[in-house]
């Protein structure tokens, strides 16, 4: 039986400790001062994109730059999902980590991939595409927790999520539920003072949307004016970072729980 609330209690500990939340701080705070960067340098073309001077050019080269930063943080982020999964379950390991995930990154990253693609094209089912979506999430919860804990390729890691899933239903759901509840409400909580400061600076440009000269406008005096969101958004990344441990922590130690009573 799977241990709910020590299972909780250790993911929580494990996840506020600054040594491992601040792996993805410091990949999601540099990967969004870039695309920050990117939209200053591109302030022009992205008010062009608002007005009915858009050219499809202008917007496949604005979309190659976003998609490249966005394919560099799956990667790196990957690699450093797979070295939390082993110190989840090995927490004296923090070294050995960071090999294991370079051992298992090809079989990780194939998984993530295949997941995310899955998910994603069940979503576009028309009316039912949500319930299917999550029913897959539901059937491959596992699959990560089994490539890096489990030593698994891709297809096993894959094969005995599902498994998982099929034998073990009420467990797999209740804590895909509890996951998903406790790190919605830590993204949540921290997020609030990145929505507060965001609507106050806002709020003044919408109201004079007609006097300001239009959406481009809006957009460029938003970018030019951002730094104010800065400590908010800081605060934000951290409530993200956490609440991903957090998960992976938690993710780790039920899929490890329910093998060893699969074994019993």
């Amino acid at each position: 039986m799977v241990d709910y609330g020590k299972t909780i209690g250790d993911a929580f500990r494990f996840s506020i400790q600054p040594k491992k939340w601040l792996y993805f701080f410091i990949l999601d705070s540099a990967v969004l001062s870039v695309l920050f960067a990117y939209v200053l340098l591109n302030t022009s073309a992205l008010s062009e994109l608002m007005s009915s001077d858009a050219t499809f050019s202008s917007f496949v080269t604005l979309a190659a730059g976003a998609l490249t930063l966005f394919a560099v943080w799956v990667l790196v982020r990957v690699y450093i999902s797979g070295a939390l999964i082993h110190q989840s379950v090995n927490p004296r390991e923090t070294k050995q980590s960071w090999a294991v995930s370079r051992q298992k990154y090809l079989s990780l990253l194939l998984v993530v991939l295949i997941v995310l693609l899955v998910t994603q094209l069940t979503a576009m089912v028309p009316y039912v595409g949500w319930i299917i979506s999550i029913l897959t999430g539901l059937m491959l919860f596992f699959a990560m927790p089994a490539t890096v804990i489990g030593r698994m390729g891709a297809a096993d890691a894959l094969r005995t999520s599902f498994s998982l899933f099929r034998e073990k239903l009420s467990d797999v759901v209740i804590a895909w539920l509890l996951i998903s509840i406790i790190s919605s409400v830590i993204n949540l909580l921290l997020a609030l003072p990145l929505i507060a400061a965001a609507l106050m600076m806002m709020l003044p440009y919408l109201l004079n949307l007609e006097t300001i000269g239009g959406m481009g406008q809006v957009l460029s005096l938003l970018i030019s004016n951002s730094w104010s969101l800065v400590p908010a958004l800081l605060v934000f990344l951290a409530g993200f970072a956490i609440s991903n441990v957090f998960t992976i922590h938690a993710q780790s130690n039920v899929y490890l729980q329910l093998k060893k009573r699969k074994i019993l």
